[in-house]
């Protein structure tokens, strides 16, 4: 039994619902996911044929994905939808890297599996937790 403000109710009944407790459901965290990925998509795309990978660029993708997963999640910001829209950042922030990185090898006959195995990575590791950064950071303003 727990003694509460309305009165006493049995273990079970005394718990919170997740809804209570703010977390997302499994329809918010699909949507997030959807908008998250579509948002990644586009946005590494653009910046990939821009050329634009760099600190700055990662920040605001991150900041669009992750404006993206918390709009079609009502708002939530649930450690799951903050993961969710960390983990598209990085992935589009990716995307981007290759993608600059065929504008620079014109000419070679190179396939996007041999260009994204020999992309040095290490020099684009700020964008990428930049990215990441932003992404988490839209859930806190």
């Amino acid at each position: 039994m727990r003694h509460g403000a309305t009165g006493v109710r049995c273990e079970e009944c005394s718990q919170l619902s997740p809804r209570a407790r703010g977390l997302a459901t499994r329809r918010q965290i699909l949507l997030a996911a959807v908008a998250a990925s579509a948002a990644g998509v586009a946005a590494g795309i653009l910046l990939g044929l821009l050329a634009w990978v760099n600190l700055i660029s990662g920040l605001a993708l991150g900041f669009v994905v992750g404006s993206a997963a918390f709009l079609a999640s009502r708002r939530q910001r649930d450690a799951a939808v903050q993961g969710i829209a960390g983990a598209a950042a990085l992935a589009a922030m990716l995307l981007a890297t290759v993608i600059a990185s065929l504008g620079g090898m014109s000419g070679e006959a190179g396939g996007l599996l041999r260009v994204a195995v020999n992309i040095s990575y290490v020099s684009f590791l700020l964008p990428l937790l930049a990215a990441i950064a932003g992404a988490v950071l839209r859930f806190l303003i």
